[in-house]
């Protein structure tokens, strides 16, 4: 049976959530422009710096190392000279504050997202309006269907 086409994007965004290197989540985004992919990020420290791991960091405190997957998607793109005007995302989990800000500047109109960011306190409504107010369509896909993938 063909699965749909966010089914298949949110699939690979789990795909690209494989790379992460940081040890509290596997974040992954995928950037599509016209039904096709133009970026992918996932979450961990800098290039060239140590990957996260039980030396490097401290998991019982808040992370300051890791680059968010949708930024890193973003910054991939960027680095490409691909601008994303009007580009849709697909990202694991809701993007934060900060990610939304980078979401909003670089002109994406479109976000899908599998899970809730655990530490946003914020209702979804809150959320949603502010995604609204910016012209942005933010939906979590409630059906989605896991093709290739099982999470940890």
């Amino acid at each position: 049976m063909r699965i749909s086409r966010n089914d298949l994007n949110m699939n690979m965004a789990l795909l690209v959530s494989k790379r992460a290197t940081c040890l509290r989540a596997e974040v992954g985004a995928i950037i599509l422009l016209d039904g096709r992919v133009a970026s992918t990020g996932y979450n961990g420290p800098l290039p060239n710096t140590e990957h996260c791991d039980d030396h490097v960091c401290d998991l019982s405190k808040p992370c300051t190392r890791a680059v968010h997957a949708e930024a890193n998607a973003i910054y991939n793109a960027a680095r490409q000279g691909i601008p994303l005007e009007g580009a849709e995302m697909f990202c694991t989990y809701r993007p934060c504050e900060k990610c939304f800000e980078a979401i909003v500047q670089s002109g994406i109109k479109k976000v899908f997202y599998l899970h809730e960011y655990k530490t946003d306190k914020r209702t979804y409504q809150e959320v949603y309006h502010r995604y609204f107010m910016q012209g942005i369509k933010l939906e979590q896909l409630e059906d989605f269907n896991r093709q290739v993938l099982d999470e940890k």
